[in-house]
Parts: structure tokens; C-alpha cells; sequence
């Protein structure tokens, strides 16, 4: 069947604005709108109208009569009208958008208000459409064969997005936006929402006595009462809080996640390219282009102790995997003090008990008094005397063992432990992370 003839069989049964009617092509002419397919399909069925009636055909008149009443074409009525024909006052609507179509520079108007209030770059529209709408339109090319049409959530979707990019200068991002728009057309309705930013990271620590992570109020768990003078917490310093406070300061945010890849006591020292870390920023305001004015006002926080040596936005994927990494490399350096004195055959006897092998931490469940154990593989460790009973220890390792443990063997068994292959004890630990390494997603921080 021809587009013309489908075009008018279409309109014989429905009334369709020039969008609805142009969408049922939409796949076809690169370089037009359904609004300005629609229109021209409608044109071209008026003139053919006008040639039948000029030329004495049945249907003319029929033809121009639904093009005016189901088309709402002015153009129609117009030659109906000069032919002496007039058309009572239709109260008709489009059946498929029923006239929301027409009307979404206002509801666009009102998103742009909303959307002033923040500061960004890339948003997404998403349209809510009734089932009922949806189910109707497939039923209708289905009947006809029509093969070219394309969804009108899609066209709601564009048009608005098309409108906002237009007098907002922001621009439409399909895979990672800033802001995602959700409106429901047909109820006149919207909602904004600010997706989370993810920021991925290094930080060094250079100063010992510094936590990692904020020690929470357990009596009000973070909200602030007079156990904690209203702060939430119960001690101050800590790479979570300096991180989050500098982000909020910029991004003036809802909420901010931490996660770093990896802990270190709070007498471990972070040297070497740092510990990589994910920061997910719930509900900002602003969202700075430049994020090296945010890594300076971090540095400048850490007054020294703490620095953050890279920072970058990521999407949510890539922070995913950041988070379930299967595998982690780390590079320690220990030293430890001793009580007795050491010889070089002891320090052979170490690295070859610690090079190469599988040990077992044992630490007791959270959930019941049944201990757990977790092993980890430790692939090589160089040793050497600083003194009689001094030594350094340059241990490459899987990441999530208790170095200090794995040294002392005091607060968790450690199979083997330094101590029990040293046969002395340990007076004395510092710890240092030299690198860390994300097997196969080193590439991407």
C-alpha cells in the first residue's frame, strides 16, 4: 500500500495532530520532523481531494471533510469552505497524544525554572507514558502494516530535551547525564533528579595518627547528639572526613559515600602513587567542571598530611568494578623492632617462608563465635638488617592482609607469622603502602 493511501486510511479512522500522523513514518526522510512529515502528508491528501472534486470523483469531498474534522488541517477547511461546504465546530482531540504534544512548551518552561536552581552541564529526559497509549499506537500500525513509525515516548523525549538543551545551553547525554528529567506528560507532571557523581582517586598519607574512616557516634549514628556535642562523631581526623568535607564545601551535595579500595591502620603511613578510592556524590547543586580546584581545596584541608594525587569523574559501571574488584597487589614496607638480635641466616629463612606462599588469618565472626578464616597469597618478600635487632621487609602481597598481624601475630593467628618463624617478639612495627595495584583496572584511575 502507498504512504499516501496509508496516510489517509489512517485519518478515515482517527483523529492525529500532524506529529502523531508524521511519527507513524518517522523512519522515513532523513532531515524533517514528524511535525513536518504529518503536514505534508496531510498537504499532499488536500490537493489530491481538491483534483477529485475538480475533476467530478467520489470522495472528494469526504476526503477534505476528515482531513478537516480528524487533521484539524486549516488548510482543508479552507477549500472546503470556498467550495461552499462548512463544517459545524469539532470538539475532537488527537487520539493518540491528545493534544499534550502542543503543549509541552509550557510544561518545558516550568523544568527550565526547576533546573536553574542547579548547576550542570549534561541532563536525560525520561518519559512516563500510559500503557494504554503505548498498546493503542502498536495496534494501530499492526492493523495497517505500517512498519515506520517510532514510539511517542521517544518523540516526548526529544522534543523536550530539544527545547531545554535549546534555551538552557545544556547539553543531552545518552549514557552518563548530570541530570535526569523525568516527565509525565499527560499528567502535566515532573520530577528532576541530580544522579550521583562518581569520583575516582588517590590519596597519600603522610602522617601517622590519622584514621581512615569517620568514627561514627554509635549512640546516634551519625546524626549528632550530646554524647558526640552534636557531631556525630567521636573522633576528629580522618581521610573520610577531610575528603567529604571538601567535596561538600564545592558541591554543596546531599550525601557523600566513601569507599576506598582497600584499609591501613591508623599508624600506617600511604606513600607511592596512593590508595585509590571511589567518592559518590549524592544529590549536588554544583558540579565543578575543573575538578583540580577540588583536589587543591582537599590538599589544602589535609594541610600536608593529607593529598590526593589524582582525581577524575568516572560513571556508575566503572565504580561498580572499582568496588568488587576480585584482585588487589599490594606493596608494603615494614620495619620492625625486635627483641633479640637477628643474622642473616634468620633473614633467609623469612623470605623464603614468606615468598611464594599461601598463609591463613583466623578472625572471629561478627555473626557467631565460630572463627573464620581467610587466606591470601603472598608472592615475594626482601629483607634487611638495619641493625642487630632491626630489620625492613619489602613484601609484595594479594590485598587484604593484616600486615600487622602477619608480623606480630597477636590480635589474629596468622599461619605462619613473622614471630613464630623469627622466634622472638616484635617491640616495635611501622608500616608503610608503597603501591596499589587494581589487576586490570590500573588503566582506567
Amino acid at each position: 500500500m502507498q504512504i499516501i493511501e496509508l496516510a489517509g486510511r489512517l485519518l478515515e479512522k482517527y483523529p492525529l495532530c500532524d506529529r502523531c500522523l508524521g511519527r507513524q513514518f518517522a523512519l522515513l526522510v532523513s532531515g524533517s520532523d514528524n511535525s513536518e512529515r504529518g503536514r505534508a502528508l496531510k498537504l499532499i491528501l488536500t490537493a489530491k481531494a481538491h483534483k477529485m472534486i475538480l475533476e467530478g470523483e467520489e470522495g472528494g469531498t469526504r476526503l477534505l471533510e476528515k482531513l478537516a474534522e480528524n487533521g484539524f488541517f486549516e488548510p482543508a477547511l479552507q477549500t472546503l469552505e470556498k467550495k461552499g461546504t462548512t463544517l459545524k465546530e469539532s470538539s475532537l482531540e488527537c487520539h493518540l497524544c491528545k493534544g499534550r504534544l502542543d503543549e509541552i512548551d509550557q510544561l518545558t518552561k516550568e523544568i527550565i525554572h526547576e533546573l536553574a536552581k542547579l548547576r550542570f552541564k549534561t541532563f536525560l529526559v525520561g518519559i512516563r507514558i500510559p500503557s494504554t497509549i503505548l498498546d493503542e499506537e502498536d495496534e494501530i500500525r499492526s492493523k495497517l502494516g505500517i512498519i515506520w513509525g517510532e514510539e511517542i515516548r521517544n518523540e516526548f523525549s526529544r522534543e523536550i530535551g530539544k527545547i531545554i538543551s535549546r534555551k538552557s545551553e545544556k547539553v543531552v547525554d545518552h549514557r552518563n547525564p548530570e541530570v535526569s528529567i523525568f516527565v509525565d506528560p499527560f499528567k502535566n507532571k515532573f520530577q528532576v533528579r541530580v544522579n550521583p557523581v562518581y569520583l575516582i582517586g588517590r590519596y597519600l598519607k603522610r602522617e601517622k595518627g590519622i584514621r581512615q574512616l569517620i568514627w561514627r557516634c554509635k549512640t546516634c549514628n551519625g546524626i549528632g547528639c550530646p554524647n558526640c556535642d552534636g557531631k556525630g562523631k567521636t573522633l576528629d581526623n580522618s581521610i573520610e572526613e577531610i575528603l567529604s568535607e571538601s567535596v561538600e564545601d564545592m558541591m554543596s551535595c546531599d550525601e557523600i559515600i566513601f569507599r576506598p579500595v582497600g584499609r591501613e591502620d591508623v599508624d600506617t603511613i600511604v606513600l607511592g602513587r596512593g590508595r585509590p578510592f571511589i567518592l559518590e556524590v549524592r544529590g549536588a547543586k554544583e558540579i565543578p567542571s575543573d575538578l583540580g580546584l577540588l583536589r587543591q581545596l582537599i590538599n589544602r584541608l589535609g594541610s600536608g598530611k593529607i593529598e590526593v594525587t589524582e582525581l577524575a569523574r568516572t560513571t556508575r559501571e566503572k565504580a561498580q568494578k572499582f568496588t568488587t574488584r576480585n584482585q588487589t597487589t599490594v606493596f608494603y614496607r615494614i620495619t620492625a623492632k625486635l627483641k633479640d638480635e637477628i643474622n642473616a641466616e634468620n633473614l633467609e629463612e623469612l623470605e623464603r617462608e614468606f615468598s611464594k606462599v599461601l598463609i591463613s588469618q583466623y578472625m572471629h565472626s561478627e555473626r557467631s563465635r565460630r572463627r573464620r578464616r581467610r587466606q591470601k597469597y603472598i608472592y615475594e618478600t626482601s629483607t634487611r638488617r638495619l641493625a642487630p635487632n632491626q630489620i625492613e621487609l619489602i613484601i609484595k602481597c594479594q590485598g587484604g592482609i593484616r600486615i600487622r598481624d602477619l608480623i606480630s601475630g597477636i590480635d589474629f593467628k596468622t599461619e605462619p607469622a613473622m614471630v613464630n618463624i623469627l622466634d622472638t617478639d616484635v617491640s616495635e612495627i611501622q608500616i608503610e603502602v608503597l603501591d596499589v595495584r587494581l589487576e586490570g583496572l590500573d588503566e582506567e584511575i
